[in-house]
């Protein structure tokens, strides 16, 4: 279900029942998942009192110099891997995860096939990987079941299922918590951030959060590269010609929901991101985090 058709939805039913049926999903999603869920009490609180970079795609990693990453905890994004660094952040010092938002439309399950096949041929073990479950038969699960992949990876799971809005209902910490059914989020970006506040991180600093779509024509232009193996015309598939409409209402539920995370957090969030649309969060410039006076 596309974001128009979600928001049509909530137009026809009430608000209250509208969170009602929100409550009544997650918990369902709960019971199904909870060995999966509970595992996770453990990382509560893994890092207290360390900082650690979340690493997204977006076309200012082209010209930034993120070698410096390869010695701090990190956590990767979704296509990071076809970065020209991957090898030396993922090798260096530090906790290095690679997280990947569930699988989704429009892709079909052998593109996801395909994505995942690549990923895994270049991750070393020593990287602990974030998925996310789901219900439907071409999850990330069961892919990863099929195939066989990531067998020399620590791997945890991660339940998405409850859904946030700013005009029905403000949320509670229990949204940010990777062992429960966490936030359904429409950005990976915020399943890292969600991850970084459930480790404990106290300082967590974003990168290639450019979520500047709108200013470009081509996808191509997009990301850091110029095109991936599960992102074959991605957006045209998914929205049609109705793309730069519903591109703003989705970046305006993406900084809603960084928002959430900023006020519930006790982190201190900052956005090193060359340029970009993200305001949410102080800026910073990178290569100031290893200065002297920092």
């Amino acid at each position: 279900m596309n974001i128009l058709s979600v928001n049509i939805l909530r137009r026809w039913i009430p608000p209250i029942l509208f969170e009602l049926m929100n409550s009544f999903r997650a918990s369902y999603l709960g019971h199904i998942f909870a060995e999966q869920l509970k595992s996770n009490k453990v990382l509560a609180g893994r890092h207290s009192g360390e900082r650690c970079f979340i690493v997204g795609s977006g076309p200012s990693l082209k010209s930034q110099d993120i070698s410096r990453l390869a010695d701090e905890n990190v956590i990767l994004l979704n296509n990071f891997f076809v970065h020209p660094l991957f090898s030396q952040i993922v090798e260096g010092a530090g906790t290095k995860y690679y997280l990947s938002a569930p699988t989704h439309p429009p892709q079909t399950r052998q593109e996801w096939k395909d994505w995942y096949q690549a990923m895994a041929a270049v991750m070393p073990p020593r990287v602990e990987m974030l998925f996310g479950l789901a219900r439907y038969k071409d999850c990330t699960a069961s892919i990863i079941e099929e195939l066989g992949l990531f067998d020399s990876q620590r791997k945890y799971w991660y339940l998405p299922g409850r859904r946030y809005d700013p005009n029905l209902f403000n949320g509670n910490e229990k949204y940010l918590s990777a062992d429960h059914v966490m936030l359904t989020a429409r950005a990976a970006s915020i399943y890292g951030l969600i991850w970084a506040v459930f480790f404990g991180f106290s300082e967590i600093i974003l990168l290639g959060m450019d979520h500047n779509y709108i200013l470009f024509e081509y996808e191509s232009e997009m990301r850091m590269y110029e095109k991936g193996v599960h992102q074959n015309n991605e957006l045209a598939r998914t929205f049609g010609d109705s793309f730069y409409t519903q591109e703003f209402l989705r970046q305006y539920e993406i900084f809603s929901e960084y928002t959430f995370i900023r006020d519930h957090s006790r982190a201190r969030i900052l956005n090193a991101t060359t340029g970009g649309l993200l305001r949410v969060f102080p800026r910073i410039v990178l290569d100031d985090l290893w200065s002297n006076e920092y």
